[in-house]
């Protein structure tokens, strides 16, 4: 039970399980629900009600395994399994630590202290996007180095008081003129609010090239993000305080599968760098629409018409997928 994993969210469903299965006791006077497991974590449903201890709703009981079944000595368990952290959580049912930080607070500091080189080679921009309905409208400039490294110059957003007075046009007039400041023609996202961003700002003559979050892509992100910062190839120059608190507070949680769940939700200033990971395990930093377009040109051998911009075409371009068509 602790260790139930939805394949779709990655979340523990037992709650909801649970709360499906009892009511179909309700005409059993003399029925009962068993709830067994070995622990995982300290915060899963079945640990929850474990430390709701005895009550007139539920009995509670606990046993290491050479208790629960005698002909197994503590001896023989720690020979089945040496490791002292899996022999714990396993044998001795005590319940491991899933929940840590998913960046190492070293490595953070490292970001902010660590010193660019070379020339700026491309300017960069990342959203992340919110329906301006109560979570903020992020986002994030910076330049890539001829060096290679990735530098977060400008952060701001679109939040609180803010987001009763201002339009989502006058969110993309903003960015559009930071992405232009910055040089660069192309806006990264993720897929929320993307239809009617990509159509915004397209009328401006910026690409927005978005791509879809998912475990496996953002724990690819996140391992980008970790070894950029610990090799001093991600730079964070900009003193925007709630940048740096939610890279500290952003939590990983071991999940039964071995897979690892980062809890990104409302985190999102920190989201705008795990977007510009994203772009850089998709092989994206660094090019912008325009030489994109060139080099699709003359590969299809084709020419603009000489009253038209590459943007006219921003409708078929989908940098996640197979580029212009």
């Amino acid at each position: 039970m602790a260790r139930w994993e939805s394949r779709d969210t990655a979340a523990n469903p037992a709650q909801e399980v649970m709360g499906s299965l009892r009511p179909t006791m309700a005409t059993q006077p003399d029925a009962f629900e068993v709830c067994s497991s070995s622990p995982w974590g300290t915060d899963d449903y079945h640990a929850q009600l474990f430390d709701a201890g005895d009550s007139n709703h539920q009995l509670t009981s606990f046993a290491e395994t050479w208790v629960a079944n005698p002909t197994i000595t503590e001896e023989q368990t720690r020979e089945l399994e040496p490791d002292e952290r899996i022999w714990s959580r396993e044998y001795a049912a005590v319940p491991g630590a899933t929940l840590s930080a998913a960046v190492d607070p070293a490595d953070v500091e490292r970001a902010y202290s660590a010193q660019r080189h070379g020339d700026q080679r491309h300017g960069i921009v990342a959203i992340d996007a919110s329906s301006l309905r109560g979570d903020t409208f992020a986002y994030a400039c910076g330049t890539i180095m001829t060096a290679g490294e990735v530098v977060i110059v400008e952060v701001g957003g679109f939040g609180g008081a803010e987001l009763q007075s201002v339009t989502m046009e006058q969110v993309v007039d903003r960015i559009a003129g930071r992405a232009r400041g910055w040089h660069t023609d192309t806006v990264f996202g993720d897929q929320r609010e993307e239809a009617g961003l990509r159509s915004l700002f397209r009328q401006r003559e910026i690409a927005l090239c978005t791509f879809t979050w998912s475990e496996p892509s953002k724990d690819a992100a996140m391992q980008w993000l970790r070894r950029s910062m610990r090799e001093g190839r991600l730079i964070i120059e900009s003193s925007h305080a709630e940048l740096r608190r939610q890279l500290l507070g952003m939590k990983a949680r071991l999940l039964p599968s071995g897979r690892i769940r980062y809890e990104t939700g409302g985190l999102d200033y920190a989201s705008c760098l795990i977007t510009i990971a994203h772009a850089a395990t998709a092989g994206q930093l660094g090019s912008s629409v325009l030489s994109d377009y060139d080099d699709w040109a003359r590969a299809q051998n084709r020419q603009l018409p000489r009253d038209a911009s590459p943007y006219d075409f921003l409708g078929a371009y989908d940098r996640g997928g197979d580029g212009w068509g």
